[in-house]
Formats: C-alpha cells, sequence, structure tokens
C-alpha cells in the first residue's frame, strides 16, 4: 500500500532516483492521479526554464490525446520564455521517464472522494449530495431510444459522482399522470381483461393503449382541422372520448378512491416489471417517483407563489407563465392548470423539485433527459427564478443527449426494456453458435449482449444522436462492447496460468517490463484517473469507453507478444519466474483498471 500516502509515495519515488520532496501544488492530487506526480516534477524544471512562476508552468502542462504523442504537452503560449534552447535542453534531459503506476488502490484506483466533501478542510462535515433522475418511461407506452439513452448516460453519470465521493441518490420518474393516463383507463373500461392481465400485465396495458388510440384518433384529427380553419375546438372536446378522459382526469385530481386505485394499479405493475428489467442492467433506483407522486401541498405552493408575485396569468380558462413578458428569451409559454382544471406535466415537475428539495436536502439535482427537453427544463430552472428561488435553480443540471433512430425496428419491435434486453442476448447467443465463434461460452449470452447494448449507446458523445445498428450487437472485433467482455476474460486466464502473486508489487523487476508494448500500457493506465476525472466534470461516459478500447488494444498488443514469444523462445527463458512475475503484476493491476472503468459504465465484467 505503498503509494496511499505521502510518504510512502515519496519512498516510492526515492527507489527511483527522485531523492528530492515531491514538489506540491494545491491543484495537483497526487495520490490519486498519477500524472500529477510527473506534473509536478515536470513544472518545477519548466518554471526554471521559462522564469515563470511554478503555478503557471504547472497550468500549462496538459495530458495528450494519444500515448504516440508522448504522456504530457507543454502549452507553449501560456508561458513567457526567458531561457535559450540550449539551456532548455539541458533542463528537459532531467525528465524522468520511468512511469511507476500506484495501483495499489485497487477498486478506488481513479476515484478522488475529495471531490464530494462539503468542505475539504473538514471531512467530518460530511459529503454532498446528488440527485440523478434518468430513465422516466412512460407507463404503457413503449420503451423507446431516448430512454435507453437516458438509463446508460444517467446510470454512468450517477456512478462518476460516487466515484468522486458523492452521496447520490437514483431517481427514475415516471410518466404515470395525464391525459394519456386517463386515456388508458378509458380504454381499460372498453378493451381491458382480467385474464390478459394476469397473464402478461405490461404487454395487456400497451395493447389497451394502441387499441383506445386508435379509436380516439377521428376525434384528434377533428379537432386538429377545426384548430387549422380557426374554429373553436371547445364544442368536439366537450364529448366523446374527450369527455370520457377529462371527466376521469378532474376525478383523479380531485382524489377520487376508484381513479386513484385503478391508476396505482398500474403504475405498481409497471414498477414490479421495470424493476426486473434494470436488474438485469445491473441499475437499482433508490426510488421510483412519478407524476402522480407528487404532493398536493407543493402544487398549492407553486401556484399560490406564482399568483400573488403576478408570473402566471390565465388565458382562455388555463392558467400559465407567458416567459417572454418575464424576460426570458427564446422561451413560450408554461402550462400550469389546463381550462378543465387539471395540472399539467410542467407545474406537476416544478413541484417536484420542491418536494425533492424538502426530502433529500441535495447539492445538486441532474436530469438526464433528451435534448428534446431543453425548453422545458430552460422553462423550470427560469420558473423557480421568477418565485424566487435562485438558490435552488442554481442546483438544477440538464444533461441532455441526441436522439437514437432504430433501436425497437432493429431489436425485432422489441416494445419494452425487457425485450430489448432478451433480442441482445438471442442475438449474441446466434452469434456464438457459428462455426466461426466455435467455443464462446453460449451461457454469457446475456451480459455480452447487455455489453455490446450499452458499448453502442455511449459510443458517441451525449449531444451527437446515432443510428442503432443491431449487426455490432454481434461483432466481436475491437472497439465492441463483446469485444471487451472477451479481452477481459482472456486477461483474467492470463494472470492465472502465469501462475505468480499479482500482489507482489514490491518483489518485481521493472527490469523485466522495460519492452515499448508494456511501457506503452503503463503509460495508458497511468492515465485512467485523468480520463475519470473528465468525464465527471465533462459528464461525458463516452470518454470513459474510448479509454477502454484503447486499454484493451494496447492489451491485446502485450498479450499477443507474450504468446508470439513463448512460441518462440527456448524453454528455459520462456519458464523464468522472474519475469512471469512481472507479467502478472502488470496485467493483474491493468486488469483492475479495466474492472474500474467498466463498472463506471455499468459493465459487470466477466472473468470467466
Amino acid at each position: 500500500m505503498a503509494t496511499l500516502s505521502i510518504n510512502g509515495l515519496q519512498s516510492s519515488l526515492g527507489r527511483l532516483s527522485l531523492e528530492k520532496p515531491l514538489p506540491s501544488f494545491p491543484v495537483a492530487d497526487v495520490l490519486v492521479r498519477p500524472l500529477d506526480i510527473w506534473r509536478s516534477y515536470l513544472a518545477t524544471i519548466v518554471a526554471e526554464v521559462a522564469g515563470c512562476e511554478p503555478a503557471v508552468a504547472y497550468e500549462a502542462i496538459q495530458s495528450t490525446a494519444a500515448i504516440s504523442m508522448g504522456d504530457l504537452a507543454i502549452i507553449l503560449p501560456r508561458l513567457k520564455i526567458k531561457a535559450n534552447a540550449e539551456a532548455a535542453a539541458a533542463l528537459l534531459d532531467k525528465v524522468i521517464t520511468q512511469v511507476n503506476v500506484g495501483t495499489d488502490r485497487k477498486e478506488l484506483y481513479g476515484s478522488d472522494e475529495v471531490l464530494g466533501l462539503r468542505d475539504v478542510a473538514s471531512p467530518e462535515s460530511g459529503r454532498k449530495k446528488v440527485i440523478v433522475e434518468f430513465s422516466s418511461p412512460n407507463i404503457a407506452q413503449e420503451f423507446e431510444g431516448r430512454h435507453l439513452r437516458s438509463t446508460t448516460n444517467g446510470a454512468a453519470i450517477a456512478n462518476l459522482h460516487e466515484r468522486m465521493g458523492w452521496e447520490v441518490g437514483r431517481l427514475n420518474f415516471l410518466g404515470d399522470w395525464g391525459k394519456n393516463i386517463a386515456l388508458l383507463a378509458i380504454g381499460w373500461n372498453k378493451f381491458g381483461s382480467e385474464e390478459a392481465f394476469a397473464k402478461d400485465p405490461i404487454r395487456h396495458l400497451l395493447d389497451v393503449h394502441n387499441q383506445i388510440n386508435e379509436l380516439f384518433k377521428p376525434e384528434q384529427e377533428a379537432s386538429a382541422k377545426a384548430k387549422e380553419e380557426g374554429k373553436n375546438t371547445a364544442e368536439i372536446e366537450s364529448q366523446g372520448i374527450y369527455a370520457e378522459r377529462d371527466a376521469f382526469s378532474k376525478k383523479w385530481e380531485e382524489g377520487d378512491a376508484d381513479a386513484l386505485a385503478l391508476t396505482t394499479r398500474f403504475r405498481d405493475v409497471y414498477v414490479e416489471d421495470y424493476t426486473k428489467a434494470y436488474a438485469r442492467l445491473g441499475i437499482k433506483f433508490d426510488e421510483y417517483a412519478g407524476e402522480s407522486q407528487v404532493t398536493p401541498e407543493s402544487i398549492a405552493e407553486v401556484e399560490t407563489v406564482l399568483k400573488e408575485k403576478g408570473i402566471s396569468e390565465e388565458s382562455d380558462g388555463s392558467w400559465l407563465i407567458d416567459f417572454k413578458k418575464h424576460g426570458a428569451k427564446g422561451l413560450g409559454t408554461g402550462m400550469i392548470r389546463n381550462r378543465t382544471g387539471t395540472t399539467m406535466y410542467f407545474s406537476r415537475d416544478l413541484a417536484a423539485v420542491l418536494d425533492r428539495e424538502k426530502k433529500f436536502a441535495f447539492d445538486k439535482m441532474i436530469y438526464v433527459v433528451a435534448s428534446e427537453q431543453d425548453s422545458h427544463f430552460r422553462c423550470v430552472i427560469k420558473a423557480l427564478e421568477l418565485m424566487g428561488r435562485e438558490d435552488l435553480a442554481k442546483k438544477i443540471q440538464h444533461v441532455n443527449f441526441g436522439k437514437v433512430q432504430g433501436l425497437s425496428s432493429q431489436l425485432g419491435n422489441a416494445h419494452l426494456l425487457g425485450d430489448m434486453l432478451n433480442q441482445c442476448a438471442n442475438a449474441v447467443r446466434d452469434a456464438m453458435a457459428t462455426e466461426e465463434n466455435a467455443g464462446a461460452p453460449l451461457a454469457a449470452a446475456e451480459p455480452f449482449g447487455i455489453t455490446s447494448l450499452l458499448a453502442q449507446d455511449m459510443h458517441t458523445k451525449r449531444s451527437n444522436g446515432y443510428a442503432f445498428d443491431s449487426k455490432k450487437m454481434t461483432e466481436f472485433e475491437s472497439e465492441t462492447g463483446a469485444h471487451l467482455q472477451l479481452l477481459y476474460t482472456r486477461l483474467c486466464l492470463t494472470i492465472k496460468e502465469l501462475g505468480a502473486d499479482p500482489t507482489a508489487l514490491g518483489e518485481i523487476d521493472y527490469a523485466h517490463l522495460e519492452e515499448e508494448e508494456y511501457t506503452n500500457l503503463l503509460r495508458l493506465m497511468a492515465q485512467y484517473p485523468d480520463v475519470i476525472n473528465a468525464a465527471y466534470k465533462t459528464l461525458e461516459p463516452s470518454a470513459v469507453l474510448t479509454f477502454l478500447y484503447r486499454l484493451a488494444e494496447q492489451l491485446l498488443v502485450c498479450l499477443d507478444d507474450d504468446e508470439g514469444a513463448g512460441e518462440d523462445e527456448e524453454e528455459e527463458t520462456a519458464d523464468d519466474p522472474a519475469l512471469d512475475l512481472a507479467r502478472a503484476v502488470l496485467y493483474e493491476n491493468a486488469r483492475q483498471v479495466f474492472e474500474n472503468g467498466m463498472k463506471v459504465l455499468g459493465i459487470s465484467p466477466l472473468s470467466s
């Protein structure tokens, strides 16, 4: 455990002939990020060369994008070079090129729990709390690409905060309120079957939803046509299914026992089904919230404050906020209550913020929701500011993402999350059964399929949309989820076959690891804490996946070279215990880095 304290780290550095004390910089975290060690030493050299303050030199040193470009780069425009080139060259020759990655932090390697402290100077002050709302599917509707991407990115963002010491609450805000659920209730009265519900409640409710929407379509089209012609739609919407839906909504809003019992029944079976599906992804929510769970007290508080401050106004029987009148450029209106007297998604989201503040006392709340909702969350934040709750508005962050196209059709018209996971597992199982993949572990089809699904969903930056490709689910080549699992399994097997103690870090001879493929692997491993820190700051899980692909590529080079060397070398050279020990220690540390990164992304690594 040599690198878990400054004294232990300094002792380890002394064995690398770095006798002088490790330079200290306030922004450096040498116990968490190995590259900060070399940044600190390099900064003192650069400061001497450039004649600038060491802190200025430190800020000018950044990680490179690829190990082929070295490990650290100096941004020269940030320095005022005063020394001549010969002096600079002489001083830069002193830079130590050995790298010793301190991975004795094991599962904590890459974590920086100081970032989650309320007060770094007083750790006893406790950890900051973040609420991450993600996934949030709608009851009786399909689980769409936007829900999947919210799920994968949201889970990773929650994991990143946990790695950085935050207390994390994972929240699933179900779409379990409003006109759509009221319409489902009307559909249940017309098409519901207790027998079909008992066999498969989720699929039956989806069928009922589709049937009532088909029946409702002519009325919707008539209303839309009247609106286009500038006619009043009130008469059309006061009869038929419109009237039935609105009457149910009103009863529900007023707390009618039968209405509440029916909608609660719908909600409960969905929560049960989704809980099982999320468990297959390794996700466990701390709370299944929803629009129906927002308290009447918070709704009343929102409406009262908005009216008293003159923020909301009545228009054609509805209550709304006209944001243009309050200096909010680019924002339209936010509906508080419609003309039938029922609350709206916007007003309930506002009230939910107040509920969560009272319940969780959070320091930050992150909504991982598609970019189509950008305007909605801008309205929520602006409304809080207008209510005089700037303090609360500052704690809210909307993390958006681009569209996913073709997900359902590419997965055999899967409509539910469980369907998607089944299709992924089946596709991988079929691919494993082919002759070219003979010997692949069929029992691992589901985790391989899930890993492939997660990897495809996080392979690009959040802001970018992508077209889902089912063919990638069954590819085992580089830069695929399946390849990550295969390589991790191979790595575990290699460590076992070497037969050495991979924890004997202090006993290895580093001379056995001076080959370029090994040093490149070490350099990549040293970058991991910086990658995690950057992903945490930008909330970009794709950065972690990109790193894992680079790490996998370099591991493949090392493992293939080892196999080739074993075949070519004479027996006495191949059976070198010291070499086996060095490789075992290197690969065990690489395995730990690999595992840590995979778990951040919600991927469960398979050791066999």
